[in-house]
């Protein structure tokens, strides 16, 4: 209890009392060696890699700075970049477009990967990544050639869904060594979130006349992967073994991939650990591999954690887990904070894991960092006046806060008086 307390007034000091914040975080640094990219060619500082941001101190420290110079396409990138980190993907979306519209190069490599993660499956999405290949191809031509034959491929498939199209498409996309040599390094996993993600989700779904040819090529994938797991090279040795794991492209062989895996995920390799957690029930193993690790690997072990416990005790223990993780800016921690903080103040307390206020002071500070699921839950607590008292008013500032990214608040907002 005292530690929850703890950190609500070290969040509220960093709100409200400049030189507390920087006596707690540290050295008061600029929001660019907060965020900066490690690869960004317009930086010339070290950076910080995507799951090391400090995001309490980097969201507060960019903001300001952008309010003060709100059309620096720098800032905007950046600020989209801590956005991304909390999964804010509305405010990604418009800091990344604002930024790649004003020419800074990163956002437009940046908004092309967004466009791949999250939009590609929609027609909408897909014409637009065209575009933005289209316009920044001049800006890594090697990059973007393999990045536009994948966006070719895609469009064939979802807007005009002509199955000879596509089949001509995958003869040249699927040259896997040629592509391999065309993409620059850092930008191996463009292929693997493509290949893993996309082609096998055609195979059932659409032209099926050419499943027999994409069973081909999966294989063909199979097998280059099969040759490069000897390497030095972790992503490599992690898709051939998950292959195999999965059984795609041939038999499974879950035995010698799980070997694999085992090893890559004692040596930090998260994407292994990740699959480790998800199908193991070994409690020992799973404590023995996340041991002292903290970050998206701590966030793994405690979401493992949650989905095992059985008892009160070990739920207890979980949620300490998960509020940890939480408090790191883990995503999936602080959805299921917020569920367990919401439960709490509406009465229904599966858990009864902390006080009603605590949970109340969680919800704000999350809003505070731009969780539209917590602004959405504020929002109900002051509609129906759940703990707090019922006014309409703050309810709809929290529901219109969350509209943009929350469906559900839109909704709320047309029925409230």
């Amino acid at each position: 209890m005292s530690r929850i307390v703890f950190c609500f007034f070290v969040v509220m000091g960093v709100m409200f009392f400049p030189k507390f914040a920087t006596a707690f975080w540290g050295e008061d640094k600029a929001c660019i060696e907060l965020v900066a990219h490690p690869d960004d060619p317009a930086t010339s500082i070290e950076g910080v890699e995507f799951e090391d941001i400090n995001v309490a101190q980097a969201m507060y420290k960019c903001l300001d700075e952008l309010q003060e110079d709100p059309s620096n396409p720098q800032l905007q990138y950046l600020v989209a970049r801590v956005h991304w980190r909390l999964e804010n993907l509305y405010e990604v979306k418009k800091y990344l477009t604002m930024s790649a519209a004003a020419g800074y190069e990163y956002a437009r490599i940046a908004l092309i990967i967004y466009y791949f993660e999250q939009e590609v499956s929609s027609i909408e999405g897909n014409l637009q990544l065209q575009r933005y290949i289209e316009e920044y191809y001049s800006t890594n031509p090697k990059f973007f050639s393999a990045v536009r034959r994948y966006a070719d491929f895609l469009s064939s498939l979802y807007v005009s869904q002509n199955c000879d199209v596509a089949a001509l498409k995958m003869r040249e996309i699927f040259d896997l060594e040629k592509v391999k040599k065309e993409i620059d390094k850092g930008f191996d996993y463009i292929t693997d979130e493509i290949l893993m993600s996309h082609i096998p989700d055609h195979e059932t779904s659409i032209c099926h006349a050419e499943q027999a040819y994409i069973k081909k090529v999966l294989a063909d994938i199979r097998s280059w992967y099969d040759k490069q797991q000897l390497s030095n090279n972790l992503n490599e040795r992690f898709m051939s073994a998950y292959l195999r794991y999965e059984g795609v492209g041939g038999r499974e062989e879950f035995s010698a991939a799980q070997t694999i895996l085992l090893e890559l995920a004692k040596d930090g390799y998260v994407q292994a650990m990740a699959v480790i957690a998800r199908d193991s029930t070994d409690g020992e193993l799973i404590a023995n591999l996340f041991h002292g690790y903290s970050g998206e690997a701590g966030c793994l072990y405690s979401l493992w954690l949650i989905n095992a416990a059985q008892t009160g005790n070990e739920q207890r223990e979980a949620i300490a887990y998960v509020e940890d993780s939480a408090e790191e800016f883990c995503p999936d921690a602080m959805r299921l904070m917020i569920s367990l903080s919401m439960n709490n103040l509406i009465k229904r307390k599966p858990y009864g894991f902390e006080a009603k206020r605590v949970s109340l002071e969680r919800l704000e500070r999350y809003a505070s960092f731009e969780i539209a699921g917590a602004q959405y839950s504020l929002g109900l607590l002051y509609q129906h006046g759940d703990y707090v008292d019922k006014d309409i008013a703050r309810a709809r500032y929290w529901y219109s806060k969350a509209a943009p990214r929350y469906d559900k608040a839109s909704s709320r907002l047309t029925t409230l008086p």
